[in-house]
């Protein structure tokens, strides 16, 4: 059943598109990135979407006495599944040219479960978060948000139905229950569980049904054009909306409480929009209204594109480029509305007929997954030099075997007739782990206390400039506890480092020649007072860093310091992949017949070394006679290369992203670790 349509809602929805695909498209200006609050345009589609759906079965329980499950579903299999199938088959042919083996298998696990209406689920699993980094290497990440919606499609008519037949008279209250347990269930998750919060039904059922307390209240209860200064209500509206916008951002806490506002927002405008209210006037402009009939297809084009984008590597900063991936994504989306979404809609073709066509897409997309896994992101297809470079797994699997308690900190095996051997750092040190522990094992005791994103540095706070203040594993008194845990290990070998340029440069990576990372979002600080300018930053990390290596040696440690692992810019694996002209059935080829130092991905030594000379300085300056030092520049720059600085060889990659060694990397880098220290 069919209910009045009203323009602006379509209105709301290029407005929701739009701000979508501007967070997307991450524009930067003068190195700031602008549009970080874009991700509400999601829950706005949630309000809209939990209005009309509620609308839809109230209306037909009212007018009719009854609710057909049947034509409900064919409904919602007509609006959504077919522009969903035709873009997915779609993206696959590209996935298969320019995504690899590793990160196929991935893609082939989310292309299945969005098929299925439950790659929320699978993403959430896949501890994947919407905006990190490597978030946009996933092109059909942004499927989550349809599960969602769908789960609610199958789950909200079934409860309003049997509260219709069973509690009708306290249908109301029964709602208001289910939004303040959702509401309260995001605010409880959003700090310590975000994945889960974000990505969820539980969490993110409330939005919805804030549309569905609407649609109630204006199907049964109350008349909101009689509500006194209702044309002001769709002009706070609207505010609501664009202060949102303008100050969420990738730190703020999201869904929870302060979601309340773009949610209220919507709401208001749905609730109190008149012809003759200057917001329902704009939200009912043809152009915008046009964008709102293609928001659904936009929605579905726009995320491979700049997905796919991000995996050849192109120019992060380049706004023309992003520009131009917009203009094909409307183009793309006028193309599948007009000629899949009408013509699935469209009563006069069959519903058996289109079920026919429907059946078959997901019947290849799931034969086209089950193969894919089976061989291991059709493996073959790319050269040897691309398989086999990430250590993660063998890692994880040696953590559960050796039942940690903790992914952070951990003893492998304790043996009081070894000694013990201790890595300690961040991420940049979790890469040399598992080779490590495999090339000494026999001869010492592993232990191991990592951070990601966080140095062991004594009385320091790794503090995020917006959103919460602290990083909770990641304070100096989580420092302090690190030590008393490594404490337990006297008389060992202690091996540190991590990524220090990141911090003594306040800045992250820019190789100068088109690998850029970004702005840095984090600092540290001291526990009196923000340290505002890089000296004073400098200076502190400075003095407690080597007050750390000092903790350490009175411990009758021997220390062994890394010095920096250089940094790329380039996601390796991706960039050097794409260098390449693709074949779709014989790839690998190109490799055998042009693989050469013409052709290898480097960077420069001489902004390796500007950019590492204040961590050098503060290595340097460190004295003991009981400290060894690692220089891992020494394998990889100035060496096959002069004056660059090399990512792999003809065999091998020393990455596995932009900055994280690789296994040869690490392989490289630990046997002149034991060099050393046997």
């Amino acid at each position: 059943m069919k209910i009045s349509y009203r323009p602006e809602i379509d209105g709301l929805r290029a407005l929701a598109v739009i701000f979508v695909i501007l967070y997307h498209a991450k524009f930067s200006f003068f190195q700031n990135l602008y549009f970080e609050g874009g991700y509400i345009g999601v829950d706005i589609f949630f309000v809209v979407s939990g209005y009309l759906i509620s609308s839809i079965i109230f209306k037909e329980w009212q007018t009719r006495n009854g609710f057909s499950f049947l034509n409900f579903y064919k409904r919602r299999v007509r609006r959504i599944l077919p522009a969903l199938i035709f873009v997915s088959l779609s993206v696959i042919p590209f996935a298969y040219i320019f995504i690899l083996p590793k990160d196929f298998l991935s893609f082939s696990n989310s292309l299945f479960f969005s098929s299925l209406f439950s790659s929320n689920i699978y993403f959430s699993l896949s501890y994947l978060a919407y905006e990190a980094e490597n978030s946009m290497a996933w092109p059909l990440l942004h499927t989550w948000s349809l599960s969602v919606e769908e789960q609610f499609y199958i789950i909200f008519p079934i409860t309003i139905i049997l509260v219709f037949k069973y509690l009708k008279n306290y249908l109301f209250q029964i709602l208001v229950l289910f939004f303040i347990l959702s509401l309260s269930l995001a605010y409880w998750a959003s700090n310590s569980y975000s994945l889960f919060n974000f990505y969820l039904l539980p969490t993110r059922g409330w939005e919805l049904l804030a549309g569905g307390l609407l649609a109630y209240l204006e199907r049964f209860d109350i008349n909101f054009k009689n509500i006194k200064f209702k044309n002001y209500l769709p002009k706070v509206g609207i505010f609501f909306i664009f202060l949102s916008f303008y100050l969420f951002d990738n730190e703020t806490l999201h869904p929870s409480l302060i979601t309340i506002i773009p949610v209220l927002g919507c709401v208001l405008i749905i609730a109190f929009s008149s012809e003759d209210e200057i917001i329902t006037k704009i939200l009912s402009h043809k152009y915008l209204v046009s964008i709102g009939l293609v928001s659904y297809s936009l929605y579905l084009w726009h995320y491979p594109l700049f997905s796919f984008a991000e995996i050849i590597e192109v120019d992060k900063s380049n706004n023309l480029i992003k520009i131009f991936l917009i203009v094909l994504s409307s183009g793309l989306s006028i193309f599948s509305y007009r000629f899949v979404e009408l013509p699935a809609r469209n009563d006069k073709y069959s519903f058996k007929k289109l079920s026919f066509f429907l059946i078959l897409g997901t019947l290849i997309i799931f034969s086209f997954s089950f193969l894919s896994i089976k061989t291991e992101g059709f493996k073959k297809r790319v050269s040897s030099i691309f398989m086999n470079y990430d250590t993660k797994d063998k890692l994880n699997d040696l953590i559960k075997k050796y039942k940690c308690k903790s992914f952070t900190d951990c003893n492998f095996n304790n043996l009081k007739e070894k000694k013990n051997l201790i890595l300690v750092g961040d991420s940049h040190m979790r890469g040399l782990a598992f080779n490590l522990f495999n090339k000494t094992s026999l001869d010492f005791n592993f232990i191991m206390s990592l951070r990601n994103g966080c140095q062991f540095i004594l009385n320091t706070n790794r503090v995020q400039k917006k959103g919460p203040l602290e990083l909770q594993y990641c304070t100096s008194k989580a420092q302090a506890e690190r030590l008393e845990y490594l404490k337990k290990y006297q008389n060992s070998i202690v091996i540190i480092g991590g990524r220090l340029p990141l911090i003594l440069n306040e800045e992250k990576f820019d190789n100068l020649e088109g690998g850029k990372e970004g702005k840095m979002l984090d600092y540290i600080q001291n526990n009196e007072k923000s340290l505002k300018t890089l000296k004073e930053r400098n200076n502190f990390i400075f003095e407690n860093y080597k007050l750390t290596i000092e903790k350490l040696l009175e411990l009758n440690n021997k220390v062994v310091l890394i010095y920096p692992i250089p940094e790329v810019g380039w996601h390796v694996p991706r960039k050097l992949y794409s260098k390449f002209p693709k074949n779709i059935f014989e790839i690998n080829k190109y490799y055998e017949e042009k693989f050469d130092k013409k052709n290898y991905l480097t960077t420069s030594y001489k902004v390796f070394k500007d950019r590492t000379s204040s961590s050098f300085a503060l290595l340097d300056s460190i004295k003991n006679k009981n400290l060894i030092r690692i220089f891992p520049h020494k394998l990889f720059c100035d060496s096959l290369i002069k004056d660059r600085c090399i990512t792999h060889d003809n065999e091998k990659l020393f990455y596995l992203d932009d900055d994280h060694i690789s296994s040869a990397g690490s392989e490289l880098i630990v046997n002149q670790i034991l060099k050393e220290i046997r």
